[in-house]
């Protein structure tokens, strides 16, 4: 199941209520597109999201909610992910270098050899 349009507005909605987020990051969560850099997604709702190689990269995706979220291949280098649940997400090929993952719930996540986590994290169980 993808993420749609509207389920992105929605999110972009709910996130610049919860932080001070400008008109320009909203903007670029309501078009659709994969470059979602620097975005405030704080708690957003994201569950099951279609996130193929999105360039999430120093994204605050803080109390977001990513559960089963395929973000195989994306870019979440230095994004924000504390305290965010990734649980049965698709992390394989994703770049999570710098992230912080503090708080973060990985439990079940579908990680590779390819799969980039930050420098002294230790790598999570992950599902074949």
């Amino acid at each position: 199941m993808g993420i749609t349009r509207h389920a992105l507005m929605a999110a972009a909605v709910l996130a610049a209520a919860a932080c001070d987020c400008t008109s320009d990051d909203r903007a670029r969560a309501l078009w659709g597109d994969r470059n979602l850099s620097d975005a405030c997604l704080i708690g957003a709702d994201l569950r099951s999201a279609d996130l193929i190689g999105a360039n999430l990269a120093r994204a605050n995706l803080s109390d977001a909610n990513l559960i089963s979220a395929n973000l195989r291949g994306a870019n979440l280098s230095n994004a924000n992910l504390s305290n965010a649940n990734l649980a049965a997400a698709t992390l394989a090929g994703a770049d999570l270098a710098g992230a912080n993952l503090t708080g973060a719930n990985l439990t079940g996540v579908d990680c590779d050899a390819f799969t980039r986590w930050p420098v002294g994290f230790t790598r999570p169980m992950c599902r074949p």
